[in-house]
Formats: structure tokens, sequence, C-alpha cells
């Protein structure tokens, strides 16, 4: 608890605020919540609302989407810029810790949003709506958007480059963009952890 006082026309006024009137749940613990929201939809079948699925979106869970990732991502100097690419990505969420959750909450959104769209033939839409959460409530946690449109801009820039000029092959994202993202990851982790190769 904290009080001020402050001086208005020669009358002394006195405030006093309470830290916990201010939230009940930290950004974390929201986002955390959140996410777990967000596995408890991807374990039950959440049915199109855009008909039957695409013929180029067979995959309805990220487990069955990973091989698939993994045989868009062969070249060697790809899977390095990508690694090198989510690397920095994971630098400045660490630099940026107030991030994560909006990242959260993005990645909920595109885990709810991925069944229910599988009758789009393209993830842009369910990009836009991701990329909205994740810029629209990292603005609304720290004020500020700069850290939440550099992140994308390097990770993006790093694979699409590596997809285009190396791997010759069009982005998983422009189909499934948040197992592709979570893909990302998870492909970072696996090199990383040595359980992978480039």
């Amino acid at each position: 608890m904290t009080q001020s006082s402050t001086k208005s026309n020669g009358v002394a006024v006195s405030t006093t605020k309470s830290s916990v009137s201010k939230t009940l749940l930290s950004p974390f613990s929201l986002a955390f919540l959140v996410l777990l929201l967000g596995i408890a939809i991807q374990l039950t079948a959440i049915p199109s609302l855009t008909g039957p699925p695409a013929p180029n979106k067979p995959y309805s869970t990220f487990q069955a989407f990973y091989p698939f990732y993994q045989s868009e991502h062969s070249n060697e100097v790809n899977r390095k810029l990508h690694f090198a690419g989510t690397t920095v990505v994971i630098a400045l969420f660490l630099m940026n810790p107030r991030s994560v959750p909006s990242l959260l909450m993005g990645v909920v959104v595109g885990l709810v949003l991925c069944p229910m769209l599988r009758g789009v033939p393209t993830g842009f839409i369910e990009l836009a709506l991701v990329m909205m959460t994740f810029i629209g409530t990292h603005k609304i946690s720290t004020g500020k958007i700069g850290v939440a449109v550099l992140i994308p801009i390097v990770g993006y820039g790093c694979a699409w480059f590596g997809h285009f000029f190396h791997e010759l092959n069009r982005p998983a994202t422009f189909i499934y963009p948040t197992y592709s993202l979570l893909g990302d990851f998870q492909m970072w982790f696996r090199v990383a952890t040595g359980k992978e190769a480039f």
C-alpha cells in the first residue's frame, strides 16, 4: 500500500493505492491459464467452421504436422537460418520478458483458429489474427509495439530467406502459421539439445 499527498489550490489531498486492487492475475499467470485453455481445446475435436479440410491441410494436430515440417526443412542452410532467427527471437524475449504473455496469447488464438479454419486453403487469416493478437496484447501490456514488430520481422525474415533462396519451397507458415511457429521452436530446441542435426 502506498500513500501520496499533493497540494491543490492550498488544500492537501491524500490518496491511497493498494497494489492488490490493480490486478488479480499477473500477465504471466493469465497467459499461462490461457495457454492451458488452448491446450485443452487442442485435445478436443473442434469442428471446422469453413467446411471440410482443404486438400493441402490434412493435419489436425501439431504432432501430425511436425514430420511434414521436418520434410520442408531438409536443406542445411535453411535449418541454420531458422536456428539463427529463432535464437535472436528467443534473445529478444529474454531481454523483454513482458513480451512472453503476448506470444502465448497469440499461440492460443492460433491453436483455436487452426482447426476452425481447416477449410481455408491458406493460413493468411490465421496468421493475421495471430499477429494482431500478439502485437495488440503487447501494446496493451507494455504500451509499446516496437519489439512486437521486430520479433516477427527477425524470425520470419531469416526463415523465409532460407525457404525462398536455399530450400526453394514455400514456407509452411503460409498454410499452417501456428503449427509452423511451434515447429520453429521445437526444431530449435531439438537442435540445441543435440536431438537433431543441422
